[in-house]
């Protein structure tokens, strides 16, 4: 079969040759065997398409596309603001972290002392964390300490993933109601 006249046989089908092409067509179509058979097939093919009868889809269908179109402009809507609120946090995290620096430093300058106790007040701090942390591993033993901090890590998690499937599964619920209201 010829590449150029599988083109020139849609063409004539669709009504979009020339007679010129046409023509070429048919000539070739007298000396091809291969493509005049693929020409009847093509044909037959046509007029079976012409007559079937036109269906349009269930309404069952068009809401359900409905649907799945609200509820990805939806996602597409709440992360362009989930978004912009974690751009803007970051920014207004920078910028007080960069004041706190600022005027820590002018802070610093006039009161040596004052940082000194602080510091020092921070270095008890933590030690006093670790004494606590080391005599919790030597009462409940380090294994217990260690799976008790995993058990409230997961716990944590479970929590936070079952907040985040409620969220979106009454944005669902939302959305479908928004779609069958209209």
């Amino acid at each position: 079969m010829h590449t150029k006249f599988t083109q020139l046989m849609s063409l004539v089908l669709d009504k979009e040759a020339s007679p010129d092409e046409a023509h070429c067509l048919q000539e070739h179509l007298r000396d091809c065997p291969a493509c005049a058979q693929v020409w009847v097939r093509w044909q037959t093919l046509d007029r079976r398409l012409s007559a079937a009868p036109q269906v349009a889809p269930a309404v069952s269908l068009v809401s359900l596309v409905s649907a799945r179109l609200a509820e990805r402009e939806l996602r597409r809507r709440r992360t362009w603001w989930v978004g912009s609120g974690l751009l803007l946090t970051w920014l207004l995290v920078f910028v007080v972290v960069l004041a706190g620096v600022v005027l820590a430093s002018n802070w610093v300058t006039g009161r040596p002392q004052l940082v000194a106790d602080l510091l020092s007040g921070l270095a008890n701090f933590f030690s006093g964390a670790i004494w606590l942390l080391r005599a919790a591993a030597r009462f409940l033993g380090a294994p217990r300490l260690a799976a008790g901090a995993g058990l409230f890590t997961m716990l944590t998690c479970g929590l936070a993933v079952m907040w985040l499937w409620l969220m979106e599964r009454s944005h669902r619920s939302w959305a479908s109601a928004l779609v069958l209201a209209r």
